[in-house]
């Protein structure tokens, strides 16, 4: 996988990869019999998981989660259905704004991706309804626009223990200014693991705040670049946005001790 061989090529010697509610990377890996030398990147395997409370989206990073698990592919299969009902229910709202795009010009772009907004950013760019990316975010595709359209995901008091249960390390990812102290002790009190302290969209300030929220309740800090190819949002990050080595260390070892995968390696033949 591309993403692999940049990581081993940029020095990064772990790498977590977290796609939006699927772990079919880890099938394309296992396909391509990736084998693991002294230069290659530990690969920690996990998911980025969409939760559903109220009309707010929540995402929760599940690290630790094994891919050929039958529980977690059902899992992983609910999610999928659910974000197929987001993509139909955008186009019907584009289609009210005058914009016409199909679901199979979504599909087109998507390939074997799991769908989402970033698949029909770029149908719009095909067909020239907007100039970039970027834009069909801007004007389409952000949250306040599709606010009320993500149905049928599971809530975050139903999907972290779920996550839990199947061996996962739960992370609420990037939380930034999304929630208030009272909110983020509604997610402790769920019974998240731990806070994305590091990421792109944290300035200094929001991390030394997250950073001492998870000292003080004894959560686990992660961080990354919250890389999705490139040309996305955050693609120049990758390699830049890191953690310390003892903080991955400490959560291979929360993964331990909850029975998950602390790294994930090829299926043997």
């Amino acid at each position: 996988m591309d993403l692999v061989a940049r990581a081993q090529n940029e020095g990064i010697d772990t790498l977590a990869i977290t796609d939006h509610d699927t772990m079919s990377a880890y099938e394309e890996l296992n396909s391509k019999a990736l084998q693991t030398t002294l230069e290659s990147p530990t690969i920690i395997p996990g998911a980025e998981m969409t939760a559903k409370d109220g009309d707010v989206s929540v995402h929760l990073l599940a690290y630790g989660l094994d891919p050929v698990n039958q529980d977690v592919k059902a899992l992983m299969g609910a999610q999928r259905s659910n974000r197929k009902l987001r993509v139909e229910r955008i186009l019907e709202m584009l289609a009210k704004k005058g914009v016409s795009l199909d679901m199979d010009e979504v599909l087109m772009e998507a390939g074997r991706a799991n769908l989402g907004r970033p698949h029909i950013a770029a149908a719009l760019l095909r067909k020239n309804v907007v100039h970039s990316i970027q834009e069909a975010f801007m004007r389409y595709l952000n949250p306040e626009v599709l606010e009320g359209l993500a149905k049928g995901y599971p809530s975050s008091k139903e999907l972290i223990p779920r996550l839990k249960s199947l061996g996962g390390v739960v992370i609420l990812a990037h939380p930034g200014k999304l929630y208030t102290s009272q909110e983020l002790d509604e997610f402790r009190s769920q019974g998240v693991d731990g806070m994305e302290v590091i990421h792109p969209s944290h300035n200094y300030e929001l991390q030394k705040s997250l950073g001492h929220y998870s000292d003080t309740h004894h959560l686990l800090k992660t961080g990354g670049s919250d890389y999705h190819g490139d040309g996305e949002q955050y693609h120049a990050y990758f390699g830049v946005v890191t953690i310390t080595s003892d903080w991955v260390h400490r959560l291979q070892e929360a993964i331990s001790r909850r029975g998950g995968l602390r790294s994930w390696a090829p299926a043997q033949a």
